[in-house]
């Protein structure tokens, strides 16, 4: 599990999302979505990975994975972590036994 703002549960979208926070492309992205919510009168179900993605082809391959986005320094983690944490926590579930990692 992701606690992106350090309480509320999210996914790694949310996270990365919030590392772009100050990239202006995030607007375009909303405007691409308000007009999809428009034209089909609904949004994706996991709307955070479809923005995520929408960002991700507005970059340089337009296909790059997250992954390799995130390597490359796309991301700004002070942005993520602007809730006054110092630092990324994750629980990890493998198998019975939830892990905290810091």
């Amino acid at each position: 599990m992701i606690f992106p703002d350090g309480e509320n549960l999210g996914m790694l979208e949310d996270l990365c999302l919030a590392s772009l926070q100050a990239d202006q492309l995030l607007e375009c992205v909303d405007n691409y979505f308000g007009c999809v919510q428009a034209t089909k009168e609904s949004l994706p179900r996991q709307i955070s990975k479809a923005r995520i993605h929408a960002w991700l082809a507005a970059q340089e391959p337009p296909d790059m994975r997250l992954g390799i986005a995130a390597q490359r320094g796309f991301m700004d983690w002070n942005n993520a972590l602007s809730n006054g944490s110092e630092s990324l926590n994750l629980i990890v579930k493998s198998s019975d036994q939830p892990q905290l990692i810091r």
